[in-house]
């Protein structure tokens, strides 16, 4: 609601007695807001997730007295708010999710808790990199994520003394039976750690982020969890005897580490286990080792060789991960090297590369069939040739970020996954050989600047969100020859190159701004057309729209500065607001004979400087064009009046009964308006808004019983000064109580202010409205 208010409000509380229940997500995000009161908001239980989201200035806020529960990134990024205190109703702090964490990187350094709180829930990253110094854990809190402090400077931690779950010396929290988990360990805790002897298990992220250089553990552990150790300036590292398996993340950004002890009991290494350990070079895999996760030794970029037991089972994908030279020893017949690619699965899957050179050519056998996620991930090549494979799949982030230059797809090709070949800046033709594969997934082709040859299958039904955005080089792709497409995503070809849009009749959904921004000349299109789909589409000249276009939205041909002309077909119902805004060649717009059309919203030919009429057909029974304006046959209801027809004064039909919402919007050379009947029965929302030389509306009829949409006259500044209406008692009354001045209904005004005649003697307005309609 006031996301963004960067440079406006700086404060805001709430009345007594304030009925406030709910506020929605990002209400304040990113605002200049500096100090909140929420004192009064007796009725508030739940803030919400990223309400307060980076804002940056806040310093100051008094939360509701009466509040349960603190959504995801309410607070993140607060990096001027030091000091909070919780009321002693709230149960819960939410965890972090893809919005954030709920007091992430915020400047706070101190929480008040108080002992008579009932918090019992803290879940994942609540203060994680927070510069909390202090805090308090109540006697309810028996469900703390141990993430929840990851990376605070905690110089002293209390318990209050009736909470049994856990226990601290000031630095380190344990938890379980007789204290045997090592719980949490402060970031301010430095050196050499020993594990105390009471300890067997470590919790997940115990000591993720703290600030340990070596870390020593004693032989009757026997569990250790993810993230344990991640992020800390450990060196070397050896593991205990009991431990059998090396944690998912569990050393991920321990960025001096260079050497690790296996024991022979380790038989699994889970996933992203050394995760950015850019050191790591000094490591041998023990005997009895089954399984390496995913992405394990994912950017390990000083590991240089390694040797696969005879035991490994299961090498996951992306383990070797930006990884620049790397030797692979392996006499395990589960995996097979040829040249520079890596094999498992009989052969069947490709999950690893070795290569560094960008003149290198790929080829993958015939009995593959699948190319793992990841597998070529900022890799060095330069072609791909498949041995005329008769099924294969090309999993996700498969060649993303190399510097593939051209691939051919082989015949039994079935699945691409997400981001398979996104940013791919030197990707220039891809060859589709076969027509198995429907799909198109999000960010296929994303931001591959040079792709240029490249046609679609005829199989393909669906193309995923932003999947050839940016691919600026793009040109024909053979859409119009898709005949069983039934769906291009959000922003699929948004600034990209695309040249031709000509969508077959197959297609039932476009997403928003699907072709904004790209260099499209042709559209035809025969399904409803999104928000922005063509916005800033400045090459477009030819607008084919189709039986099956039910509606326009909003934007969607914003800013198309060549488009010269449309027809609009006979089952378009709305035209949206602002959607053919700034289209500034258009001129001609026709109409089919007795189309449906009910609606066209405000702002929609704004900008339109050569746009004078809509067309019609001379046989049209549905519609007539009048004096600049679009009605109904018989003239009962005004739709939209063109905001550039040169129409200064316009007489409104004696039969018309509504005038619909936005139809003068923005008409800047309109004057007066002359309501000649008696039959107006409503002028709806924003009729006339933003018209800035509007200075006079007659009403003839003295009998006139019409109804006001809101903000009808917004905007129209010389309609409220003096004499600017010529109104009934009970229309005067009603738009007075809308805020239209009293004075702009009297007679007796200046010359310079009305543009009534303003003789020596005075006349009714009524004497002088025949003459009026003969100037028209």
């Amino acid at each position: 609601m006031f996301y963004g208010c960067k440079d406006a409000i700086t404060s805001i509380s709430f009345e007594k007695g304030s009925l406030l229940k709910s506020i929605s997500k990002y209400c304040f995000a990113q605002s200049a807001l500096e100090s909140v009161d929420m004192s009064s908001c007796s009725e508030l239980t739940f803030l919400n997730a990223a309400v307060f989201y980076q804002c940056a200035k806040l310093s100051s806020i008094k939360l509701p007295p009466n509040l349960i529960r603190i959504g995801t990134a309410c607070f993140q990024d607060t990096t001027n708010l030091i000091e909070i205190e919780l009321p002693d109703s709230v149960t819960t702090l939410d965890g972090s999710s893809k919005l954030g964490r709920t007091f992430g990187n915020s400047a706070l350094t101190r929480i008040t808790i108080s002992r008579n709180s009932n918090l019992t829930t803290i879940e994942s990253d609540v203060f994680a990199n927070s510069n909390l110094d202090f805090f308090f854990i109540p006697s309810l809190c028996t469900k703390l994520d141990p993430s929840s402090l990851a990376g605070c400077p905690l110089n002293e931690i209390a318990i209050d003394e009736r909470n049994q779950a856990y226990k601290t010396d000031g630095k380190i929290i344990y938890s379980g039976a007789e204290n045997n988990t090592l719980f949490f360990v402060s970031s301010t805790k430095t050196g050499s750690f020993t594990i105390p002897s009471f300890v067997t298990r470590i919790s997940s992220s115990a000591a993720r982020g703290a600030s340990l250089s070596e870390i020593i553990m004693h032989d009757d552990i026997t569990n250790v969890y993810s993230w344990c150790f991640s992020g800390n300036p450990i060196i070397t590292f050896s593991f205990p005897k009991q431990i059998t398996l090396v944690a998912s993340s569990m050393f991920r950004g321990c960025r001096y580490l260079t050497t690790v002890y296996f024991t022979k009991n380790i038989t699994v290494i889970q996933d992203s286990a050394f995760y950015d350990c850019f050191e790591l070079k000094n490591i041998e895999l023990p005997p009895n080792l089954t399984e390496i996760g995913n992405s394990a030794f994912y950017k390990c970029r000083s590991l240089t060789h390694i040797s696969l037991t005879e035991s490994l089972q299961t090498l996951g994908d992306g383990v070797f991960n930006l990884i620049t030279n790397i030797e692979i020893d392996s006499q395990n017949p589960n995996f097979f090297i040829d040249e520079f690619v890596m094999y498992r699965d009989n052969n069947q899957t490709v999950f690893t590369y070795l290569g560094s050179n960008t003149n290198y050519d790929v080829i993958i056998r015939s009995d593959c069939t699948a190319i793992a996620s990841n597998t070529f991930l900022s890799k060095k090549l330069k072609n791909v040739y498949f041995e005329n494979n008769e099924n294969m799949e090309i999993r996700a982030n498969a060649f993303d970020y190399s510097t593939i230059v051209s691939i051919e797809m082989p015949p039994g090709l079935s699945l691409i996954g997400d981001s398979a070949f996104s940013n791919c800046q030197n990707l220039v033709n891809v060859t589709f050989q076969g027509n198995k594969l429907t799909t198109i997934p999000d960010y296929c082709f994303y931001n591959s600047k040079n792709l240029k040859y490249i046609t679609l299958p005829k199989s393909i039904e669906k193309i995923g969100n932003y999947a050839f955005q940016d691919c600026t080089n793009l040109g024909d792709i053979g859409l119009s020859s898709l005949s069983s497409l039934n769906s291009i995503g959000i922003s699929a070809f948004m600034s990209s190159g695309l040249t031709t849009a000509n969508l077959p009749n197959s297609l039932n959904y476009v997403g928003t701004s699907a072709f904004n921004n790209s260099k499209i000349q042709d559209l035809s299109i025969s399904c409803n057309i999104s928000q922005m789909m063509c916005q800033y589409c400045t090459s477009l000249t030819t607008l084919d729209l189709r039986e099956g276009v039910f509606q326009i939205s909003l934007f969607a041909f914003n800013g198309c500065k060549s488009l010269e002309g449309f027809t609009i077909p006979k089952t378009l119902l709305t035209i949206g607001s602002f959607s053919f805004q700034n289209c500034e060649q258009l001129s001609e717009v026709n109409m089919v004979t007795n189309c449906n059309l009910k609606t066209v919203e405000g702002g929609c030919f704004t900008g339109c400087f050569n746009l004078k009429e809509i067309k019609l057909s001379p046989a049209e029974a549905n519609f007539s064009f009048y004096n600049g304006a679009l009605m109904n046959y018989i003239q009962t209801k005004l739709i939209v009046f063109i905001p550039y027809s040169e129409i200064k004064n316009f007489m409104v039909p004696s039969e018309m009964e509504v005038i619909g919402s936005y139809a003068f919007m923005g008409s800047p050379q309109l004057m007066r308006v002359f309501f000649s009947g008696s039959k107006i029965k409503r002028i709806d929302y924003q009729a006339f808004k933003n018209c800035p030389n509007l200075n006079f509306v007659f009403f003839a009829s003295s009998k006139i019983d019409v109804a006001f949409g809101s903000e009808v006259f917004s905007g129209c500044y010389n309609l409220v000064k003096c004499g600017g209406f010529s109104a009934p008692s009970s229309v005067r009354n009603t738009l007075i109580a809308q805020g239209i001045p009293k004075i702009a209904f009297n007679n007796e005004c200046d010359i310079s202010v009305t543009c009534k005649i303003q003789p020596q003697f005075k006349i009714s307005t009524m004497y002088l409205f025949p003459f009026i309609q003969m100037l028209i």
